[in-house]
């Protein structure tokens, strides 16, 4: 978690895991990239997924890969106004811009059921016209 997320406070958490005097925190990237939190958290896939780390001069195109399948887990259903995403986007909301506007906008860079443009689903959950729910 401290490597992970750069040593930022856990959700829920007012302190980080470590001081900077610990040893772990000279392994910190100071890149940030909330896509491995999808990786981590959806242990059930990581062993499919563990190729990603083999090459790092292909690694951003195989997060890439990985992210489309979060695909099956996003659903817009317009009829009960539910946009339905993974539990990781409201455990780690901040990770992914903090507001509404960024997180689905994260999310739509690789949500290819694009029935909807991200324009027009920021605009239904900012009228309330579609509420965010989170499914594990």
């Amino acid at each position: 978690h401290i490597i992970l997320r750069g040593n930022k406070p856990p959700p829920h958490s007012f302190f980080r895991m470590t001081g900077d005097a610990d040893e772990r925190t000279k392994l910190i990237n100071p890149l940030e990239d909330p896509r491995i939190l999808c990786l981590c958290l959806d242990k059930g896939q990581i062993p499919n997924f563990v190729v990603i780390f083999e090459n790092p001069e292909t690694m951003d195109d195989k997060f890439d890969e990985f992210l489309k399948y979060f695909d099956e887990e996003v659903e817009i259903d317009t009829t009960n106004e539910e946009l339905t995403l993974p539990i990781v986007f409201k455990t780690y909301y901040s990770e992914f811009g903090g507001t509404d506007q960024k997180l689905l906008k994260f999310v739509w860079n690789w949500y290819e059921n694009k029935e909807f443009k991200v324009k027009e689903i920021i605009k239904m959950v900012r009228r309330s016209r579609l509420m965010i729910k989170y499914e594990e």
